[in-house]
């Protein structure tokens, strides 16, 4: 009999213990995940740190509506998912974390999510500080997509971009340039540089010096009274066979002002060159290129720097080092370009060290002089220039040590027409 008492004692036991089992991994699964997707439409706080919140699909931020997370926060994001930060309305994130404490987007398994996508709607105020995104860019347009509208729609400071598919940032217009920081950090991307998905630059804009290359893959115009300005110690990286316009039809002014110690480089995406910086009749008044490494370029044959405009004032070249073209490292198209050459600059390694002058026609005055203390630099030039309207029929020698060599007709390089290159977004 005692046996027999005892053993639904035992039983008794076993079941509790199996039932508080059961309530603590079912109360553990409940607190592992807080499931969100879809639309966020009334202010929200994320807070709860003791789990994440898991994207489960596309989540769009929308109807005026605030999302704030809390410092400590980790938001996991299934894959091929991302949150709409605007989605025709507007929508505002302020993800705010701290040094010890940081914010952290992530992936909720091994497949990398798409990205975070600020866009026209995208409130005013919207900010990513102290935040840790790692682990997206399944769409090719990296993890955070900026296309912005304004200025002063978002700030990042102080972030961490890493183990991206893609690229950390992509840059789809000219106002989001406002906000890469110069205090984030790039590391272990599938490819390191910011993307700058723009072939039209039709607004201001400033690149600062973000620790890492800027790539364009695609041609680029600024126009529409747009000026790009390039802070010291900027790399740009440009794809095969590409340029910069500045001025396309309407006025654009690109100053690209570096210092001695902090130089601005423009240099090829990849081994093959691009083709060149292109100041032309439509570049604004106040355009310069100054303590610039501008180096393996001139796939065109048009030299890295081709210069054809149609004023004097119009850009300013000086202490500025020229290396590496396919070709020449200045190709002069006008009279009035002449007046960018300076004494100042270097000319290294370039398949032809010369200067091209590819007039034909001399109408307005122009000085050559010479362009570098050491080495002298030579002008190629074609043997068929004439005097018309009482100009400078050849090239006015102003300095004895300027050297001039007739190429004669063998290298007629036509004036570069409009042809933007489409780069849409990859991926979709």
């Amino acid at each position: 009999m005692r046996c027999f008492k005892r053993v639904p004692g035992k039983i008794s036991g076993l079941l509790f213990s199996a039932l508080i089992f059961l309530l603590f991994t079912q109360t553990h699964q409940v607190l592992a995940d807080i499931e969100v997707s879809r639309y966020i439409t009334t202010d929200t706080v994320w807070e709860d740190t003791a789990q994440p919140y898991v994207v489960t699909s596309s989540l769009y931020i929308q109807n005026g509506a605030t999302l704030t997370i809390a410092p400590g926060v980790e938001v996991k994001l299934d894959p091929h998912k991302q949150i709409y930060i605007g989605n025709g309305s507007t929508g505002t994130l302020i993800a705010q974390g701290t040094q010890d404490n940081p914010i952290t987007f992530t992936s909720s398994s091994n497949e990398p999510w798409y990205y975070l996508y600020f866009n026209a709607y995208t409130g005013k105020g919207s900010i990513l500080r102290h935040c840790v995104i790692e682990n997206g860019g399944a769409s090719r347009n990296g993890m955070v997509f900026l296309n912005t509208s304004s200025t002063n729609n978002l700030t990042i400071e102080h972030c961490t971009f890493r183990n991206s598919a893609s690229y950390p940032l992509y840059i789809g217009s000219p106002e989001s340039l406002s906000a890469i920081d110069e205090t984030s950090t790039y590391t272990d991307n599938n490819d390191n540089r910011i993307y700058i998905g723009l072939t039209s630059f039709t607004n201001n804009g400033t690149m600062v010096n973000a620790g890492t290359p800027y790539l364009f893959s695609g041609s680029l115009y600024i126009q529409n009274n747009a000026t790009l300005t390039i802070a010291p110690g900027v790399e740009m990286n440009l794809g095969p066979y590409r340029q910069i316009y500045i001025g396309n039809d309407s006025t654009g002014t690109l100053v690209a002002q570096g210092t001695k110690e902090s130089p601005i480089t423009f240099t090829g995406s990849s081994d093959e060159p691009w083709y060149y910086l292109y100041f032309n009749a439509y570049t604004g008044e106040g355009s310069v290129l100054s303590y610039c490494v501008i180096e393996n370029g001139g796939a065109s044959g048009q030299g890295m720097v081709y210069l054809n405009t149609n004023s004097t004032n119009n850009l300013t070249i000086e202490h500025c080092t020229f290396k590496n073209s396919a070709s020449y490292p200045i190709y002069i198209g006008s009279p009035e370009s002449l007046s960018a050459i300076d004494n100042t600059s270097t000319y290294t390694d370039n398949k032809d060290n010369r200067i091209y002058i590819g007039l034909t026609s001399f109408i307005s005055d122009g000085t050559i002089d010479n362009t570098t203390s050491s080495p002298t630099i030579s002008y190629a030039y074609s043997q068929n220039s004439e005097e018309q309207n009482n100009g400078l029929g050849s090239p006015k020698k102003s300095d004895p040590q300027s050297q001039y060599q007739g190429y004669g007709d063998r290298l007629q390089h036509p004036k570069p027409q409009w042809s933007p290159d489409h780069h849409p977004p990859l991926g979709g």
